[in-house]
């Protein structure tokens, strides 16, 4: 289905400001209309304190505002069979990963167009127009991982089709981990951007960790930034219509100039890739302190609010990837194939063609088995098999009290062991002060 260029914004204003009025009212019923005064009690037993409850602290026109937040980028890397993120270039998990992204882009309407460069570590993307005539570019399909991921899917603001797509690729692709989003949301009030502005230094004055304020003027139009752009949250603040103008997408003449839009952006740490990817943009906004310490204070700014309203966080579900000694012989292997491949052909050009790269050949089986002799040849120089045998307890034969009080014998011998190799380092660093002519202070 194509999308309107045409796109304008959600109702802002006063009129939003009606329609969260209204809300509010309607979930008022829902609160207790007793009033406790000093010697009259009810009977009846109380509900417990907001603290104890999460939804009762939540303001219901605050959460009605977040509600409205819709996403304006959103990317995501697919899983492999075994819910992760890896995979081989070229492998069957990649080609299955890439039909299915495109099976859903097309039942979307969506159009692809022509394959071109990845970015972001990707060699390749095909891109997804909104109609064959269109130059903009909606969705796309990375592929070709130099890091031996899974394909990573994209969606950009492309005039409101994010904001369509989003939620129907989450519900698509379970499992998925976010790479980034954009959570949006636009707003029009006469001195909004300063409002916010002044907030802003008040909030990044009171914590360190976000860093100043940023703020650029140019023909796009005023914006400020808040926290890093490569941290897990930052936040940027723009007069949107100004800069649709400068880029073309509506005239001079239809501009809003007190047309503002509040943005978002979220890039996850790797164990909350996953409970992230699933959260809607609202959600995502209240997994963040410091992202809910600022709505808060800008719903009352904007009229949202009486007064600063309190907001419920948003948990997020984390991965517990368990350690196992395959897995990370696995990750050894992976992170130094290539180095142990390497020096395994450098070996056999040297060995087998005087060193000349120019005329050698060399077959894939022949530089694995010399990786693996040489990698032999590097573990029996050290005395890792005999520490095994030593820490396992497999160089005797033991019975069960045996193989326990030998597990605590060590134990209490440890404290003095440490004790003998720090009164050896001592000793050796101070024999080496006095042969260089320092004197040894107690």
């Amino acid at each position: 289905m194509p999308f309107d260029s045409s796109y304008s914004p959600k109702p802002a204003g006063l009129a939003a400001q009606l329609m969260s009025a209204a809300r509010s009212r309607d979930m008022s019923h829902d609160r207790d209309p007793r009033q406790v005064t000093r010697g009259s009690f009810s009977r009846k037993g109380l509900k417990p304190k907001a603290k104890n409850l999460k939804e009762a602290a939540t303001d219901p026109a605050l959460a009605a505002l977040l509600d409205d937040f819709f996403f304006d980028w959103f990317q995501i890397t697919l899983p492999n069979d075994e819910g992760k993120s890896d995979c081989r270039a070229g492998s069957d998990q990649e080609a299955k990963a890439i039909d299915a992204a495109i099976a859903w882009a097309v039942a979307k309407g969506l159009h692809p167009g022509q394959i071109m460069g990845g970015h972001n570590g990707y060699r390749a993307a095909l891109p997804f127009l909104s109609d064959p005539e269109s130059r903009e570019t909606v969705f796309r399909i990375n592929s070709g991982s130099t890091a031996g991921l899974m394909p990573n899917l994209m969606l950009t603001g492309g005039h409101g089709a994010c904001a369509d797509l989003a939620p129907g690729l989450q519900e698509a692709f379970p499992g998925a981990r976010l790479s980034r989003a954009d959570a949006a949301l636009d707003w029009s009030q006469a001195g909004l951007w300063d409002d916010l502005l002044v907030m802003a230094k008040t909030l990044s004055q009171a914590n360190a960790k976000l860093g100043g304020v940023r703020v650029i003027e140019s023909d796009m139009g005023r914006t400020f930034y808040l926290g890093s752009r490569t941290s897990t949250v930052s936040l940027r603040v723009y007069e949107k219509d100004r800069e649709r103008a400068a880029k073309g997408v509506i005239d001079a003449a239809d501009i809003d100039p007190d047309l503002i839009r509040i943005e978002w952006t979220f890039r996850p740490q790797s164990k909350s890739k996953a409970g992230m990817a699933c959260l809607a943009p609202g959600e995502m906004i209240r997994t963040s302190v410091w992202a809910r310490d600022f709505m808060a204070r800008a719903a009352a700014i904007m009229q949202v609010t009486k007064r600063v309203g309190r907001l419920s966080k948003q948990e997020v579900v984390r991965e517990v990837r368990e350690k196992t000694l395959e897995g990370t012989a696995r990750h050894g292997v992976e992170q130094y194939a290539n180095t142990f491949a390497r020096l395994a052909a450098a070996r056999l050009v040297e060995r087998h063609h005087d060193g000349r790269y120019d005329t050698a050949i060399l077959e894939p089986d022949d530089i694995q088995a010399e990786a693996v002799e040489i990698f032999g040849a590097l573990l029996n120089e050290t005395d890792a098999a005999w520490k095994i045998c030593v820490q396992e307890r497999l160089d005797v034969t033991m019975d069960p009290d045996q193989w326990r009080a030998s597990y605590l014998h060590e134990l209490l011998d440890q404290p003095r062991i440490i004790d003998e190799f720090r009164d050896r380092a001592y000793d050796f660093m101070a024999a080496r002060m006095t042969v260089s002519g320092l004197q040894v202070t107690a």
